[in-house]
């Protein structure tokens, strides 16, 4: 089996952008005294709003890099899973990690979930410490740190279960003609 890569999707980038955009511009003219006169408004509630509109800015810059940065969300190969899809990735889980792919539905969204055999391995090799915060809150909630939604890639999700079943099932023995 060749080392398959399925690419996310981005839709849902432009709306997050615009409502990211208009947050700033609306905190920034709150912050500046131009939607409010000056005298008006204390100095503390100007500096958050200016506060909030750094933050947001940060954020729609953080959004624009996403945008136009095209990268695999999940490659599948003989060996293993390596999920880039979130910044909250855990990185490579080989096979041998991996004890069964359960599908999850919550309401319309479907779920991968990666039921692993060490999930302290998989957490400490997370990039950040919030990361691995993130990524133990999951293991707790849910079972694994390992939930992939199935909506955001370009593959449809029947074909992305199949992928995953067909790469685990081969790694541990089971051969499809």
């Amino acid at each position: 089996m060749q080392n398959q890569q399925v690419f996310v999707k981005k839709r849902k980038f432009p709306t997050i952008l615009f409502i990211a955009l208009c947050f700033l511009i609306g905190s920034i003219f709150g912050g500046a005294g131009i939607v409010a006169p000056a005298d008006e408004m204390p100095v503390t509630v100007r500096i958050v709003l200016c506060a909030i509109g750094v933050i947001f800015l940060l954020g729609l810059f953080w959004g624009i890099s996403e945008f136009f940065y095209s990268r695999a969300g999940i490659a599948v190969s003989k060996e293993g899973f390596m999920d880039q899809s979130t910044r909250m990735a855990c990185g490579f889980v080989p096979w041998t990690n991996v004890k069964k792919i359960a599908i999850t539905t919550h309401g319309s969204h479907c779920y991968g979930t990666l039921i692993l055999e060490d999930h302290k391995a998989v957490i400490a090799q997370s990039p950040g410490i919030f990361s691995r915060y993130i990524n133990t809150i999951c293991y707790y909630l849910g079972g694994s740190p390992i939930k992939i939604n199935m909506h955001g890639y370009h593959m449809k999700e029947d074909d992305l279960i199949r992928l995953l079943n067909f790469a685990f099932n081969r790694e541990n023995g089971i051969e499809f003609d």
